[in-house]
């Protein structure tokens, strides 16, 4: 430790480019505890949108300049680093930075954690999950979910906690105005979510088309990434249907409770996931929502209270429990109240008091926490 009052924290990640992981980074940033903890921000290259913001909320910021993959130079620089300033912790977010780190921080006193954000099949899983049965690191899993799921594929019980992600309480907050629906006009539904397939927007769109067949006006708006083949795909499922006209494409927007608060439903039709922040920033801004039954969603729903589920894939469920919305406007506003409350569990300011406790714990370090709560 630099200071003995303070914790010298390091936040690693590759580059910062405008997505989900750098999003949380930038609310771990803003929320850490000041008093305790001084924070360093580092990254390998001086790529991506969201850098600007991540080295102005970071006490030091330093950057690598790495120039190849497994580049030894960079890793050297990054030991000196880690060693200059004393850092007793760093949290990577990312599998090449966590590979860096190991190697950089040999024979080292540094604490090691690392939050995986994606759980897809892809190389870089992989050899995160190698890195991760091999070293002694900390793992972060975003979900209950997620901890199984890696316990599974043979990461030790011990080394995994659970913090889920926060939302953005500036961008996404409770309508003023929450719109209900009572049977007049047209019955707005709104899905964000990449064009990719285990997004399953397919199945949306469907139950939309069998909601529009039994003459409900709807109409779903859906938000994504342009110029992708599945995008082209999905519209085209549209036109064949006859529904072009009621599902709209909202490509590359920006999304806040202003834009949200246009809706009566939010509906996330995903067929996997680690742990869904566009579900929470919905229920931030007061949707009703609903949810297929996968378990990270079903962690985040109480069936009922702030919400529903479906079974996953199945058009004529998703419609049926769309209805049963649609009919009933005082589950609407049931759900909009609920909904809300329960998003403020996941507010950034008790989930990163959640990640300093796990950091902490891994620490000789005499502390007083608050706000230790178990989300359930």
């Amino acid at each position: 430790m630099q200071n003995e009052m303070k914790i010298e924290l390091a936040i690693f990640k590759h580059s910062m480019p405008l997505g989900g992981a750098e999003t949380l980074i930038l609310q771990h940033l803003d929320h850490i505890d000041r008093s305790k903890f001084s924070v360093h921000f580092i990254t390998q290259t001086k790529k991506g949108r969201l850098l600007a913001s991540a080295k102005e909320k970071s006490d030091y910021y330093y950057c690598l300049r790495r120039r190849s993959v497994l580049d030894l130079i960079s890793i050297l620089r990054l030991r000196k680093y880690l060693v200059e300033k004393s850092i007793d912790i760093v949290h990577s977010h990312d599998w090449i930075s966590t590979l860096y780190l190991l190697i950089a921080s040999r024979g080292l006193n540094v604490k090691i954690f690392n939050t995986t954000h994606a759980q897809d099949q892809s190389w870089r899983n992989y050899v995160n999950l190698k890195i991760l049965k091999k070293c002694d690191v900390n793992v972060i899993c975003v979900s209950k979910s997620q901890r199984i799921d890696l316990f599974a594929r043979g990461i030790l019980w011990q080394n995994m906690s659970v913090v889920h992600n926060c939302y953005d309480t500036t961008t996404f907050k409770k309508s003023i105005k929450p719109v209900y629906f009572e049977n007049k006009g047209t019955f707005k539904v709104v899905m964000v979510g990449n064009y990719y397939w285990q997004k399953d927007q397919k199945t949306l769109i469907e139950a939309t088309n069998i909601i529009n067949k039994e003459g409900y006006k709807i109409e779903l708006h859906l938000v994504g990434s342009s110029n992708t083949i599945r995008s082209k795909q999905l519209r085209l499922l549209a036109k064949n249907l006859s529904m072009d006209s009621f599902i709209h494409f909202h490509d590359d927007i920006i999304v806040n409770s202003d834009f949200l608060s246009q809706f009566h439903l939010f509906v996330f039709s995903s067929k996997s996931e680690t742990f869904g922040i566009v579900t929470i920033e919905a229920m931030a801004s007061g949707l009703p929502v609903l949810v297929s039954d996968i378990p990270p969603n079903m962690e985040i729903i109480r069936f009922g209270s702030n919400g529903l589920y479906f079974e996953t894939g199945n058009q004529y469920k998703c419609a049926e429990k769309m209805l049963s919305i649609i009919k009933n406007p005082q589950l609407q506003k049931t759900f909009e109240n609920k909904s809300y409350e329960r998003a403020e569990d996941f507010s950034p300011e008790i989930v990163v008091r959640q990640l300093e406790n796990q950091y902490l714990s891994q620490l000789d370090y005499d502390y007083s926490m608050n706000a230790n709560v178990n989300v359930g």
